[in-house]
């Protein structure tokens, strides 16, 4: 059987500032990665989350700080939880 993973990276509250600048050229991704999560969950398929915390002083990715959560779409618990203090998950 080939097993698949699902990787969801950086879906915290703190990117939601970006938001305000413009026109989302994704304006469903939330509801897609929802979508994607519970199809793999009902196909007992592994799920990954990856979380950016930031080690600046001032950014709203920092542990402890509200923009640092997952947005709401992320739900249950990961097979594997990956945090990160740098830009990129590869």
């Amino acid at each position: 059987m080939h097993k698949r993973a699902l990787i969801v990276i950086d879906v915290q509250k703190g990117f939601s500032q970006h938001d305000l600048e413009g026109k989302r050229n994704n304006p469903a991704c939330e509801e897609n990665v929802g979508t994607l999560i519970s199809a793999f969950r009902s196909a007992n398929q592994p799920i990954v989350f990856v979380k950016h915390n930031s080690n600046s002083p001032t950014s709203v990715l920092r542990p402890g700080q509200v923009g640092n959560d997952f947005k709401d779409v992320i739900t249950g618990t990961p097979d594997l939880l990956v945090t990160k203090s740098v830009n990129s998950a590869f």
